[in-house]
């Protein structure tokens, strides 16, 4: 008999175990299940917003707040795999300065080089460096020939350029000044054939394009650059800025096996963009001023370096 109570209790025992395990399971089924319930409709909501803000921007009329959210953010830090050399290692590597036909971006850092020039270029002091109070100036998207008579005062004062402005109503300077004696720019083997004062807004920059050699110094602000050889030439669009590429196609691009080039430079910063390169700027600040100088690549000049594409 005491066995069979023994036997009986084991039973009980057992059967309350089993019973607890089911409903354990139950419960967890159930909460996985109300889980994926919540997630499934978070999601679906998720993809009728977007849905219905893609449907909403599609329109161009509408304000830019409704476009979709970038991919890239113009106000985080961002890579750098171009090398960095210091004035010193700069002189060490390019003792004759830098061959007119070097392979690859390359930047400068002196910050101490052009110091007195960086001094005359400050926003307050840059309206010196022109000759009048105007200055004729392109389109953004860069393929314009038309210009406009633009005030100093107005343009250095400018708003922020946003992706979906249309570059051809934007205007952005890289225009010759009457003085660049006291720009000192870092040694190099070329002839320069012209020197560009730049000056833009945060948002602003240069759209996609490709040309001869040469050095772009940062003097105020910063300026984010990407850069791809000359057979890559990327997708763009010509109507906006190129701060929409850098928003809406960066994070595409860098899902291809095309290397992109890329840093964001100070003032200081020298980059170096070789000969044909594609190359696309934008500025990070309210005011960044930088000097392009291009070189002049019709001599013979001994290469060191890439052989120039004809």
């Amino acid at each position: 008999f005491r066995a069979d109570v023994d036997c009986m209790k084991s039973l009980i025992v057992n059967l309350v175990l089993f019973m607890s395990a089911m409903v354990t399971i139950k419960s967890v089924l159930l909460l996985a299940l109300l889980g994926n319930t919540v997630e499934g409709e978070q999601q679906q909501q998720q993809e009728q917003q977007q849905q219905q803000q893609q449907q909403v921007c599609s329109d161009e009329s509408n304000s830019n707040s409704c476009h979709p959210l970038p991919t890239w953010d113009i106000h985080e830090e961002h890579p750098c795999n171009i090398d960095i050399l210091s004035n010193d290692q700069y002189q060490t590597q390019f003792p004759n300065g830098i061959p007119v036909f070097y392979p690859t971006p390359i930047i400068r850092r002196s910050p101490a080089s052009n110091r007195k020039f960086q001094e005359l270029s400050r926003r307050e002091n840059v309206k010196d460096l022109f000759a009048g109070d105007t200055v004729q100036l392109p389109h953004a998207n860069l393929f314009s020939f038309a210009t406009n008579n633009v005030s100093i005062d107005d343009y250095i004062n400018l708003p922020e350029t946003t992706s979906w402005d249309n570059a051809d109503a934007k205007l952005y300077m890289l225009t010759s000044i009457e003085d660049f004696s006291e720009y000192h720019p870092p040694p190099t083997q070329a002839t320069v054939a012209d020197s560009r004062l730049g000056i833009g807004a945060v948002g602003s920059g240069a759209q996609w394009h490709s040309h001869g050699p040469g050095f772009c110094e940062t003097l105020h602000g910063r300026k984010h650059w990407l850069l791809v050889e000359h057979a890559h030439k990327p997708a763009y669009d010509r109507q906006r800025p190129s701060r929409h590429w850098y928003e809406y196609r960066y994070a595409t691009h860098n899902a291809t096996t095309t290397k992109l080039w890329e840093c964001t430079v100070h003032p200081g910063d020298a980059i170096y963009f070789p000969n044909k390169w594609w190359h696309t700027t934008v500025n990070l600040d309210a005011y960044t001023a930088f000097v392009s100088q291009f070189y002049d690549i019709n001599p013979p000049y001994a290469t060191d370096g890439a052989t120039p594409k004809k």
